[in-house]
């Protein structure tokens, strides 16, 4: 991890001593709920992209680097897939069961399809978490210019894959997509 000053290296410590101090699923929530925002991490500029930053959705789109819990610790942004590896890195650590879930829609599955990712642990009902997701799901499908017959489709897939161990959006799909052929 790079860090430009001793200041940010504090801050980052001071975020991860917080994270590692939560003790419950609720309160993990809670924090993600003030810490985290929806956003990613430009691959080639370092720079953050979200949509409570002014210029979002300007321009073309730069491509998508994957960040593990300690880099979205410290950027406070990230995506749904890296939101649910830091629930799956917290449930790991506190001795949780759970699984984690991609779930995509499209009426060809393909890795162009929009999808979200979510984790569900044993206090959980699972039909409940992938209703909410889909919901997500079809708002972004619908603004993004899915058609009705692509709504019919969708595919729900179990996965391990590590999110920060894929170079991108393409390779992360495509693992967990081959994590699932039989």
């Amino acid at each position: 991890m790079n860090f430009e000053n001793k200041k940010e290296a504090i801050q980052l410590t001071d975020q991860m001593k917080e994270f590692e101090k939560i003790e419950t699923p609720e309160k993990l929530l809670d924090y993600m709920r003030s810490n985290i925002r929806y956003g990613f991490v430009g691959k080639n500029d370092g720079k953050v992209y979200s949509p409570q930053i002014e210029g979002w959705g300007e321009g073309e789109s730069p491509e998508y680097k994957p960040q593990d819990p300690e880099e979205l610790l410290e950027s406070g942004y990230g995506t749904c897939w890296e939101q649910t590896e830091l629930e799956k890195d917290w449930f790991s650590k506190n001795n949780f069961e759970f699984k984690t879930f991609l779930l995509m829609f499209g009426k060809n599955i393909s890795q162009k399809n929009p999808a979200h990712t979510l984790l569900a642990y044993e206090d959980e009902e699972l039909d409940d978490l992938i209703e909410a997701a889909k919901k997500i799901i079809i708002s972004n499908a619908v603004n993004s210019g899915a058609t009705d017959e692509d709504l019919e489709k969708y595919a729900l897939y179990e996965y391990k894959t590590l999110v920060s161990s894929c170079s991108d959006r393409d390779e992360f799909i495509s693992r967990v997509i081959e994590e699932n052929q039989p």
